[in-house]
């Protein structure tokens, strides 16, 4: 059965997945209804989320948001305008990482850290550090429609508080007004390993 028979889809969305195989279809229609629970939830009407040309999502006006998934989940975040300039969401199954990746991922100085935080606990912090950096970006992104690298975003983790900053270390042009510091939050359960990012 396809996705959209689970989760409706408007035209102006299905055709962003016309050519995709069924588990990309049934990761972005699920997308699509977490956002429009999310809108109902605000006060606004369920409305259509296009994708856009570089394949972000389109909200509604009034709206910022975002929208992650992994194996078996699937979640967005909205809020309004008024409140937030950008919010950036990610989700990742624990253990999604490979350590092979770590210097591909952090920084000289995040390795150390990931050191030191790994004979504190049994936390997956390689994974934790992976999704704050793509909540920042996600974040970051809708402010300057620019690609950056991993080794662009030096994550500090507060372990006691449960949050995180993100530093843009970016070349970014002066005239985008992004910020170059961007606060977050994070939790986790058995499974999976939640982060979210925001610039009010």
């Amino acid at each position: 059965m396809l996705a959209d028979q689970y989760f409706p889809l408007y035209a102006e969305e299905a055709g962003a997945i016309v050519r995709s195989v069924p588990s990309r279809r049934i990761e972005f229609s699920a997308g699509r209804f977490c956002a429009r629970m999310a809108m109902r939830r605000l006060g606004y009407p369920a409305a259509v989320v296009p994708a856009g040309a570089d394949r972000a999502p389109v909200w509604p006006l009034g709206l910022v948001g975002s929208i992650s998934h992994c194996r078996g989940y699937c979640a967005a975040v909205l809020a309004q305008c008024k409140h937030f300039r950008s919010i950036g969401l990610d989700v990742e199954q624990r253990g999604a990482v490979s350590p092979s990746l770590e210097s591909s991922i952090l920084r000289s100085e995040e390795i150390e850290m990931l050191r030191a935080l790994a004979q504190a606990d049994s936390m997956d912090w390689l994974t934790l550090y992976f999704s704050a950096k793509e909540a920042t970006y996600k974040a970051l992104y809708p402010l300057h429609r620019k690609l950056i690298g991993f080794h662009e975003v030096r994550i500090c983790l507060d372990r006691e508080k449960g949050t995180f900053i993100g530093d843009i270390l970016a070349d970014l042009p002066a005239s985008l007004a992004c910020p170059l510091r961007i606060n977050g939050r994070y939790l986790a359960d058995a499974c999976r390993i939640y982060t979210g990012a925001w610039v009010a």
